[in-house]
Protein backbone atom coordinates (compact mmCIF):
# COMPACT_ATOMS: atom_id res chain seq x y z
CA UNK A 1 0.00 0.00 0.00
CA UNK A 2 1.23 3.48 -0.88
CA UNK A 3 2.92 5.15 2.10
CA UNK A 4 1.63 8.56 1.04
CA UNK A 5 -1.98 7.36 1.20
CA UNK A 6 -1.37 5.95 4.67
CA UNK A 7 0.17 9.29 5.71
CA UNK A 8 -2.79 11.16 4.25
CA UNK A 9 -5.19 8.95 6.21
CA UNK A 10 -3.16 9.41 9.42
CA UNK A 11 -3.10 13.17 8.81
CA UNK A 12 -6.87 13.19 8.37
CA UNK A 13 -7.33 11.27 11.63
CA UNK A 14 -5.12 13.79 13.43
CA UNK A 15 -6.79 16.87 11.91
CA UNK A 16 -10.34 15.77 12.75
CA UNK A 17 -9.41 14.69 16.28
CA UNK A 18 -10.25 16.81 19.31
CA UNK A 19 -6.63 17.31 20.33
CA UNK A 20 -5.23 20.79 20.86
CA UNK A 21 -3.51 22.54 17.93
CA UNK A 22 0.00 22.12 19.34
CA UNK A 23 -0.41 18.35 19.69
CA UNK A 24 -1.92 18.11 16.21
CA UNK A 25 1.00 20.06 14.77
CA UNK A 26 3.52 17.79 16.52
CA UNK A 27 1.75 14.64 15.34
CA UNK A 28 1.45 15.93 11.77
CA UNK A 29 5.17 16.71 11.77
CA UNK A 30 5.88 13.21 13.02
CA UNK A 31 3.71 11.63 10.30
CA UNK A 32 5.27 13.83 7.63
CA UNK A 33 8.77 12.52 8.39
CA UNK A 34 7.84 9.01 9.56
CA UNK A 35 8.56 5.77 7.76
CA UNK A 36 5.88 3.37 6.58
CA UNK A 37 6.54 1.26 9.68
CA UNK A 38 6.16 4.22 12.07
CA UNK A 39 2.90 5.45 10.52
CA UNK A 40 1.34 1.98 10.57
CA UNK A 41 2.41 1.53 14.20
CA UNK A 42 0.92 4.91 15.06
CA UNK A 43 -2.40 4.02 13.39
CA UNK A 44 -2.52 0.63 15.11
CA UNK A 45 -1.51 1.61 18.63
CA UNK A 46 -1.60 5.44 18.77
CA UNK A 47 2.03 5.27 19.78
CA UNK A 48 5.04 7.09 18.36
CA UNK A 49 8.01 4.77 17.89
CA UNK A 50 11.52 5.00 16.53
CA UNK A 51 12.07 3.56 13.08
CA UNK A 52 13.53 0.06 13.02
CA UNK A 53 15.70 -1.88 10.66
CA UNK A 54 14.43 -5.17 12.05
CA UNK A 55 12.70 -7.15 9.32
CA UNK A 56 10.85 -9.17 11.96
CA UNK A 57 9.39 -6.03 13.61
CA UNK A 58 8.40 -4.62 10.22
CA UNK A 59 6.79 -7.89 9.21
CA UNK A 60 4.79 -8.09 12.45
CA UNK A 61 3.50 -4.52 12.07
CA UNK A 62 2.65 -5.13 8.40
CA UNK A 63 0.70 -8.27 9.34
CA UNK A 64 -1.15 -6.53 12.16
CA UNK A 65 -1.93 -3.62 9.84
CA UNK A 66 -3.23 -5.91 7.07
CA UNK A 67 -5.62 -7.81 9.35
CA UNK A 68 -6.76 -4.72 11.26
CA UNK A 69 -9.11 -3.51 8.53
CA UNK A 70 -7.12 -0.29 8.20
CA UNK A 71 -6.06 -0.89 4.57
CA UNK A 72 -9.72 -0.92 3.53
CA UNK A 73 -10.38 2.28 5.48
CA UNK A 74 -7.34 3.96 3.90
CA UNK A 75 -8.47 2.94 0.41
CA UNK A 76 -12.05 3.99 1.12
CA UNK A 77 -10.90 7.34 2.49
CA UNK A 78 -8.62 7.99 -0.49
CA UNK A 79 -11.44 7.22 -2.92
CA UNK A 80 -13.78 9.63 -1.11
CA UNK A 81 -11.20 12.32 -0.55
CA UNK A 82 -11.30 14.96 -3.24
CA UNK A 83 -7.87 15.33 -4.73
CA UNK A 84 -6.15 12.81 -2.47
CA UNK A 85 -2.98 13.07 -4.50
CA UNK A 86 -3.03 16.86 -4.21
CA UNK A 87 -3.58 16.60 -0.49
CA UNK A 88 -0.65 14.25 -0.08
CA UNK A 89 1.50 16.56 -2.16
CA UNK A 90 0.34 19.53 -0.10
CA UNK A 91 1.13 17.72 3.12
CA UNK A 92 4.58 16.74 1.88
CA UNK A 93 5.50 20.04 0.18
CA UNK A 94 4.19 22.45 2.80
CA UNK A 95 4.50 22.09 6.54
CA UNK A 96 1.88 19.89 8.24
CA UNK A 97 0.43 22.90 10.02
CA UNK A 98 -0.17 24.75 6.75
CA UNK A 99 -1.68 21.62 5.23
CA UNK A 100 -4.06 21.18 8.18
CA UNK A 101 -5.05 24.85 8.11
CA UNK A 102 -5.67 24.67 4.35
CA UNK A 103 -7.99 21.72 4.88
CA UNK A 104 -9.69 23.65 7.67
CA UNK A 105 -10.51 26.53 5.31
CA UNK A 106 -12.32 24.11 2.99
CA UNK A 107 -14.33 22.86 5.99
CA UNK A 108 -15.16 26.43 6.94
CA UNK A 109 -16.55 27.13 3.48
CA UNK A 110 -18.90 24.14 3.70
CA UNK A 111 -20.08 25.24 7.13
CA UNK A 112 -20.67 28.79 5.84
CA UNK A 113 -22.74 27.44 2.95
CA UNK A 114 -25.02 25.75 5.47
CA UNK A 115 -25.24 29.03 7.41
CA UNK A 116 -26.54 30.78 4.28
CA UNK A 117 -29.62 28.61 4.60
CA UNK A 118 -30.23 25.32 2.91
CA UNK A 119 -33.88 25.89 2.03
CA UNK A 120 -34.11 29.66 2.28
CA UNK A 121 -34.87 31.49 -0.97
CA UNK A 122 -33.91 35.15 -0.95
CA UNK A 123 -31.59 37.76 -2.34
CA UNK A 124 -29.58 37.69 0.90
CA UNK A 125 -28.99 33.94 0.58
CA UNK A 126 -27.82 34.39 -3.02
CA UNK A 127 -25.41 37.11 -1.90
CA UNK A 128 -24.23 34.95 0.97
CA UNK A 129 -23.54 32.02 -1.36
CA UNK A 130 -21.47 34.24 -3.64
CA UNK A 131 -19.52 35.71 -0.74
CA UNK A 132 -18.63 32.31 0.75
CA UNK A 133 -16.10 31.39 -1.98
CA UNK A 134 -14.68 34.93 -1.86
CA UNK A 135 -14.07 34.60 1.88
CA UNK A 136 -12.55 31.15 1.35
CA UNK A 137 -10.20 32.44 -1.36
CA UNK A 138 -9.13 35.38 0.80
CA UNK A 139 -8.30 33.04 3.67
CA UNK A 140 -6.39 30.68 1.40
CA UNK A 141 -4.38 33.62 0.02
CA UNK A 142 -3.68 34.78 3.57
CA UNK A 143 -2.60 31.28 4.54
CA UNK A 144 -0.37 30.81 1.50
CA UNK A 145 1.24 34.20 2.08
CA UNK A 146 2.17 33.07 5.60
CA UNK A 147 3.23 29.64 4.31
CA UNK A 148 5.56 31.25 1.80
CA UNK A 149 7.53 32.67 4.73
CA UNK A 150 7.75 29.19 6.32
CA UNK A 151 9.12 27.56 3.16
CA UNK A 152 12.66 27.71 4.58
CA UNK A 153 11.61 25.00 7.05
CA UNK A 154 9.91 22.77 4.45
CA UNK A 155 11.59 19.54 3.30
CA UNK A 156 12.22 21.10 -0.15
CA UNK A 157 12.31 24.91 0.27
CA UNK A 158 12.65 25.77 -3.43
CA UNK A 159 9.77 23.48 -4.39
CA UNK A 160 7.68 24.96 -1.58
CA UNK A 161 8.37 28.56 -2.75
CA UNK A 162 7.64 27.70 -6.37
CA UNK A 163 4.37 25.98 -5.46
CA UNK A 164 3.32 28.80 -3.12
CA UNK A 165 3.98 31.51 -5.73
CA UNK A 166 2.13 29.60 -8.45
CA UNK A 167 -0.85 28.91 -6.17
CA UNK A 168 -0.92 32.51 -4.91
CA UNK A 169 -1.00 33.83 -8.47
CA UNK A 170 -3.85 31.47 -9.44
CA UNK A 171 -5.85 32.19 -6.29
CA UNK A 172 -5.51 35.96 -6.69
CA UNK A 173 -6.66 35.72 -10.30
CA UNK A 174 -9.65 33.61 -9.25
CA UNK A 175 -10.47 36.01 -6.40
CA UNK A 176 -10.38 39.02 -8.72
CA UNK A 177 -12.83 37.33 -11.10
CA UNK A 178 -15.22 36.36 -8.30
CA UNK A 179 -15.13 39.83 -6.74
CA UNK A 180 -15.72 41.47 -10.13
CA UNK A 181 -18.65 39.14 -10.80
CA UNK A 182 -20.09 39.97 -7.38
CA UNK A 183 -19.65 43.75 -7.97
CA UNK A 184 -21.36 43.56 -11.35
CA UNK A 185 -24.25 41.46 -10.10
CA UNK A 186 -24.97 43.27 -6.83
CA UNK A 187 -23.53 46.75 -7.54
CA UNK A 188 -21.51 46.64 -4.33
CA UNK A 189 -18.18 45.45 -3.01
CA UNK A 190 -17.94 42.00 -1.41
CA UNK A 191 -17.17 42.32 2.28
Amino acid sequence: MDTNLIKLFAGHIIVVSEMDKETKRDLLTFVEHASDYQVKYFLLDATLVEDTKSDLARSIVDSKFDISGLPEKVNHYSSLSEGAVGSVAGMLIFSPVVWAAWRGVAGLVSRKRRECGTFRISKERDKCLEIVPIIGLRRKIELLTKAEKDCKQAPEPSKCMESAKKNLYNLKKKLDKKEEKYRLRWNERAI
